[in-house]
């Protein structure tokens, strides 16, 4: 009973995330045709499409020795080789091509429901079946997940999935030779996915060597292995340890002079703010408050490490908006971290409150307006065109915090009655 209740919520998510209609062009573009071109040629080079190369306008590519290559981590990729090879055998490859952002979706719409199923199986240990279904469904519907992460093929999406399935083994709580290794190798394939993801590498490896010091090791079996082939193949094909799009942004990270902006832009902008996409999500502050004494406070230390060094990161990041991005994408990796202090923090944990009632109907207005902010952002492509529409925002960032133009509400004005 339990796992088809499970396996009922990825189909919902999944689900939903299909048909949804919003498919951006984006930095994922290539990922499917190199997914498909490793299954293909055995190579990761797209020569091969140059009819995609004149469709795309040559966006996100790079050329190494007279051939194209995909300049985003070819991680997303990798990630995707089962799911492609299984529409391949259904659809064929010439049609996967022909609608590769299509199948991108398709993909990242399955991750996503991986990834809710992953956080309903973490807050079931927890909490019981129901809270923790209903901080899955948040999860799914109410945050960059859905206006994100089921969209496309970004970074982001793998991040997010595989943040998920280390946020269920930890929350779990077995910390036996078995979780360690496959915490290892979610860890190891994390930086393949998105380098950025050795954030929450770091600080997990650090946490069981405390917890688990022993055992810990079990970690770096499968993690340096896939790490040392990581650089080895940049090296090799790139000349550098990590790939050129990490590479040719490496010095516009630790820019401390829009520092103050940044950290308030991802997080209370307008346009980019976390707590505004995803109002529910300012109950995490007060589970973060309220994590002190609390059986679970060193899972809690350890989300919160997670949260603050992304933040750290990507807050001295010259361009935090994330160019042309929908709401906070650049957050979307962490969900599941922040979702764990909003469960706390949320009125079934915080019976202390003197007045629960308006306590309950504030938690009750701000998820019901998350939902409603990324919904919208997924049904209508005006939130997507707003990035370069009256002003590109990345000629003018200034655009992310007008109240007045809010990327939420562009677009179709039917729409902005009902959503």
């Amino acid at each position: 009973m339990k796992n088809r209740f499970g396996l009922s919520l990825f189909f919902l998510v999944f689900l939903i995330n299909v048909v949804l209609p919003v498919v951006p062009r984006s930095d994922a573009i290539w990922n499917v045709p190199t997914g498909m071109s490793i299954l293909l040629q055995g190579n990761i080079n797209l020569d091969e499409y140059p009819e995609l190369q004149k469709e795309f306008g040559g966006y996100g590519l790079v050329h190494i020795d007279g051939k194209s290559y995909n300049i985003f981590p070819i991680g997303v990729s990798l990630l995707a080789l089962p799911q492609l090879f299984l529409m391949t055998q259904i659809n064929g490859s010439k049609e996967i091509l022909n609608h590769s952002l299509e199948a991108g979706k398709f993909v990242a719409a399955a991750w996503m429901g991986i990834a809710a199923l992953f956080v309903f199986l973490g807050f079931r240990e927890k909490l019981g079946q129901s809270k923790a279904l209903l901080f899955s469904l948040l999860f799914a519907f109410a945050t960059p997940a859905l206006s994100t992460g089921g969209r496309a093929l970004w970074q982001q999406s793998g991040a997010l999935l595989l943040n998920s399935a280390l946020f269920f083994l930890l929350v779990r709580g077995r910390y036996d030779i078995r979780t360690m290794i496959w915490v290892g190798l979610v860890c190891g394939l994390g930086v393949w996915v998105r380098p950025t993801t050795l954030l929450v590498s770091g600080p997990v490896f650090l946490f069981f060597l405390v917890k688990r010091r022993l055992r810990a090791n079990w970690i770096l079996l499968p993690a340096i292995p896939l790490f040392a082939a990581y650089l080895m193949f940049n090296l090799n094909l790139y000349g550098s340890l990590f790939p050129v799009y990490f590479s040719h942004h490496i010095d516009r990270v630790f820019k401390f002079e829009t520092f103050g902006q940044g950290l308030a832009g991802i997080l209370i902008s307008p346009n980019r703010g976390l707590f505004i996409w995803s109002p529910f999500l300012f109950f995490s502050v007060i589970g973060m408050l309220k994590m002190r004494g609390q059986k679970d406070s060193s899972l809690s230390w350890l989300f919160l490490s997670c949260i603050v060094t992304h933040l750290f990161l990507i807050s001295s990041f010259d361009m935090w908006w994330g160019g042309h991005s929908v709401g906070p994408r650049l957050l979307t990796e962490i969900l599941p971290f922040f979702l764990w202090f909003a469960a706390k923090g949320s009125p079934d944990f915080s019976k202390s409150m003197p007045t629960r009632s308006w306590f309950r109907s504030i938690w009750v207005a701000t998820c019901i307006l998350s939902v409603v902010f990324h919904l919208r952002a997924s049904v209508d492509l005006g939130p997507t065109l707003w990035n370069r529409s009256p002003r590109n925002v990345d000629e003018f960032p200034e655009r992310v915090w007008d109240w007045k133009d809010l990327q939420f509400l562009s677009g179709d004005h039917a729409l902005k009655f009902f959503l």
